[in-house]
């Protein structure tokens, strides 16, 4: 088995937690009055984004090669693992539709049983109704009573698996679903709001528009040129 050895060379945890508490108090003490103060403050800050930009290219310089030599490894084993998967896959897939036609040959098996004992019951009842003693007709309806459909034998169990079965949905119609979501409120967890394309729409109007349940509101984002 081949073998790769990595140099990791990184900087002390402490020096960096200094630099980070040196950046905050900066932060902090930083008051914006007048255009002066904001270039003061926008000095700082793009220094600051430049550093940062430091710490990720000193960060991805040790991380890249792990990153490298994870992507090797997953490349290594994915083939397999994914040829096992689709071999393990497909042999379920067969032993589903066994499973599906085994249980339906027992439900129709047992159907068929109460069908019988039905009848078997109902022509008893009607012999019943004509017997010509009322002690006749007694043991006529006692004895219908106790007819009972034969036993169908359960599948039986397979060691090392389980079967259960789950139920699974598909929208095929959205806007109908979403009809049907605004009437029953407990379905509302079924559904997941793409904010940012909600905020792409809003965006696109200029914030002209009014959606029920929704707040529109507009914030001023500063971007560093550090």
């Amino acid at each position: 088995m081949a073998t790769t050895t990595l140099s990791i060379a990184a900087p002390a945890a402490a020096d960096l937690q200094n630099e980070v508490s040196e950046a905050r108090m900066t932060a902090d003490m930083i008051l914006i009055t007048d255009d002066e103060s904001l270039k003061i403050a926008t000095a700082e800050m793009n220094r600051m984004a430049k550093r940062v930009k430091e710490l990720e290219a000193a960060r991805k310089k040790i991380t890249q090669p792990i990153d490298q030599a994870k992507k090797n490894v997953m490349a290594l084993f994915k083939p397999a693992t994914e040829g096992y998967t689709t071999a393990i896959n497909k042999i379920k897939l067969a032993i589903g539709v066994y499973c599906d036609k085994r249980d339906r040959e027992i439900a129709e098996a047992r159907a068929k049983a109460e069908r019988e004992a039905a009848a078997q019951r109902k022509a008893l009842e009607e012999k019943a109704i004509a017997a010509e003693t009322p002690e006749e007709a007694q043991a006529l309806v006692e004895t219908a009573a106790m007819v009972t459909a034969e036993p169908v034998a359960a599948a039986p169990k397979t060691g090392g698996m389980s079967v259960r079965k789950v139920w699974k949905a598909e929208v095929t119609d959205k806007a109908a679903f979403l009809a049907h979501v605004a009437q029953h409120p407990e379905l509302l967890e079924c559904v997941d709001v793409r904010i940012a394309a909600l905020e792409r729409f809003i965006s696109a109007t200029g914030g002209a528009v009014v959606i029920p349940g929704v707040q529109i509101h507009q914030e001023t984002q500063i971007a560093s040129r550090g």
